[in-house]
């Protein structure tokens, strides 16, 4: 895979049996389906329709027949993709304006400007491939298997999309109405964990230190005891001795 060229055609199919198909076809994509944006499920428009083992979906896995059941049955479902090394894919979101933020914050960040980008919900999702990706595990030393989030301003995150995670595609709807599709379209851009880190901050989860839970306006644990290591009388204390 990392050989091969990987490009969003500028003639893109709006049914989704045909999207899917070119997705797995062409860019060797696991493919799966999602619940419809109005189906009564936890998550519309973003849940598997598989519960169970979605996330060691693969392109190996996907069938014509499988695409068939799902797309091409009349449902309403949506596309879904397990993401797969190294593919990685950042999701812009600024929900409460309905994407206006990302736009701006994009417009400011040439480099970012020919990368593929389908116009989501919130935002936009922008698709990489990234071979020095490092395996990302907490700071206990667990694997890590959710996407990296980071704030890029007061209105816009970014979240980062790797393997084993699930990502909406065009044309997908979005439960607010919408409906997903590529305004940028071409080949697919390699880039360095390091580019990532660089234009949208993301960290990896081992490198950040366990934030404390002591609630807002509580001492740290090392300052709770502070008499023990004043060396005047407490009765007589002072606040200029303190």
């Amino acid at each position: 895979m990392p050989n091969k060229v990987l490009s969003i055609p500028k003639e893109f199919p709006q049914d989704r049996l045909a999207a899917a198909r070119l997705y797995h076809s062409r860019l060797d994509w696991a493919i799966h389906a999602l619940f419809g944006p109005k189906e009564r499920v936890d998550s519309p428009g973003k849940q598997p329709v598989r519960q169970k083992g979605w996330r060691k979906w693969t392109a190996e896995q996907v069938t014509d027949e499988y695409l068939q059941e799902h797309f091409g049955n009349g449902k309403v479902r949506n596309v879904g993709c397990v993401v797969r090394d190294p593919h990685v894919v950042v999701d812009l979101d600024s929900k409460p304006d309905k994407g206006t933020s990302v736009r701006e914050w994009l417009d400011k960040h040439p480099e970012l400007q020919r990368a593929p980008r389908e116009r989501t919900g919130g935002g936009a999702h922008l698709h990489f491939i990234c071979p020095d990706l490092p395996v990302f595990r907490n700071p206990q030393g667990k694997l890590h298997n959710k996407a990296l989030a980071v704030q890029l301003n007061e209105k816009v995150w970014a979240e980062l999309f790797f393997d084993g995670l699930n990502i909406v595609l065009a044309p997908s709807k979005h439960p607010n109405g919408h409906t997903y599709y590529w305004e940028v379209k071409g080949e697919i851009p390699s880039v360095t964990w390091n580019q990532l880190q660089t234009w949208f901050g993301f960290e990896d989860p081992a490198d950040k230190k366990e934030q404390s839970k002591r609630r807002p306006g509580r001492p740290a644990k090392e300052e709770e005891n502070w008499w023990e290591f004043y060396g005047g009388n407490l009765k007589t204390m002072r606040l200029d001795d303190l």
